[in-house]
């Protein structure tokens, strides 16, 4: 625990102070294997770690992402949606949309794609003030995943949400016909593919 705290702010001195140096690159890539090192740790046991939160997560990840040298591009793929998720879970919704707009677009043939559906139309679950984009988002969900043949936890939260807009479809006064018959169809094809 320690260990990673000290490498990481050992890291981040190094890459402040030097950052035309010959190992900046390699500097960037320990900063971020100490950073995720923190979080898996703060995952088990958030007293493990005394100066590191998901906020400081998410600020490291902005940080590297914004100015990090010499990264794959599996770490940059991967570091971009775990951010997304972080946000969500700290309730950066509009900020996460935003992230996870761009990483479709960016990872629209990887597989992680239909978790970052399913992860953006929790987002506009959350704010519950454009219907057609959770539609939209849980539907494109709901097909990548047959496809992927893959069921995660977001999917049963996004049946959830459906489930949510079910009972409530006839008080959704902004929602057209068109839209509530769609939330139907995601509906069911959720149903089927949770069972």
């Amino acid at each position: 625990n320690e260990k990673y705290e000290l490498s990481r702010a050992s890291l981040k001195s190094y890459i402040e102070s030097f950052p035309s140096s010959d190992q900046i690159n390699l500097a960037w890539r320990y900063y971020l294997s100490a950073t995720l090192q923190l979080f898996d740790l703060i995952q088990k046991d958030s007293n493990t770690v005394e100066d590191f939160s998901k906020i400081q997560f998410f600020s490291d990840l902005s940080w590297v992402l914004s100015n990090g040298k010499g990264l794959t591009d599996k770490e940059i793929q991967e570091s971009r949606f775990l951010q997304a998720k972080v946000g969500f879970d700290l309730g950066y919704t509009q900020e996460t949309m935003q992230k996870l707009l761009t990483y479709i677009q960016d990872y629209s043939k990887h597989s992680s794609v239909s978790d970052a559906h399913l992860l953006l139309a929790l987002c506009y679950d959350r704010l519950r003030t454009n219907y057609e984009g959770f539609i939209d988002h849980a539907e494109k969900a709901v097909q990548a995943a047959q496809k992927l043949e893959h069921l995660s936890s977001m999917h049963i939260q996004i049946f959830n949400a459906l489930l949510r807009y079910e009972e409530g479809i006839e008080q959704l006064p902004s929602l057209t016909q068109n839209q509530a018959k769609r939330l139907r169809e995601i509906n069911e094809r959720a149903a089927n593919h949770l069972y």
